[in-house]
C-alpha cells in the first residue's frame, strides 16, 4: 500500500511511460523462431544477423534524414 502512494508520487511527471514490462512476448518469439524454421539458416545468429541488417536498410539514419 505503501509502496503504491510512493510510485504514484515518482510518475507524477508528466511523461508518457510504458507499462509494458521489458523484452518479448510468446507471440513474438513464436514468430520469429517460425521465420528462423523456415529460412534457409543452419544458425540462429547468422539468421538474427541478417534480419536486423534488411531491416536496418529500410530505416533512415539521421545522417541520411539531413
Amino acid at each position: 500500500m505503501l509502496s503504491a502512494a510512493v510510485g504514484k508520487q515518482l510518475l507524477g511527471n508528466g511523461l508518457k511511460q510504458r507499462k509494458r514490462p521489458l523484452g518479448l512476448c510468446l507471440s513474438e518469439i513464436m514468430t520469429i523462431l517460425i521465420g528462423f524454421h523456415c529460412s534457409s539458416y543452419r544458425n540462429f545468429a547468422a539468421y538474427s544477423w541478417s534480419r536486423v541488417a534488411e531491416c536496418s536498410d529500410r530505416v533512415p539514419s539521421s545522417k541520411q534524414a539531413l
